[in-house]
């Protein structure tokens, strides 16, 4: 799961290396992101093969764990 500063950081540009995206594969479904100065929670979910990406009690990404998508 990536996290950087979807503001300041390069990799903001590009939605499968920004905050909670599995960095360069798969982008999120959603943005999460909370402002400057505040905190974020970040959940990840893993069973048999599925693996979800949590932030800020939001669901922001689903996948396979060895997919074709993965």
């Amino acid at each position: 799961m990536q996290v950087l500063d979807n503001i300041g950081h390069q990799d903001r540009f590009r939605k499968v290396t920004s905050a909670g995206a599995l960095y360069d594969l798969i982008p999120t479904i959603r943005e999460a992101v909370k402002p400057l100065g505040e905190y974020n929670k970040v959940r990840i979910v893993s069973k048999n093969s599925k693996v979800q990406h949590w932030l800020n009690e939001m669901l922001i990404l689903e996948y396979d764990y060895g997919s074709k998508e993965f």
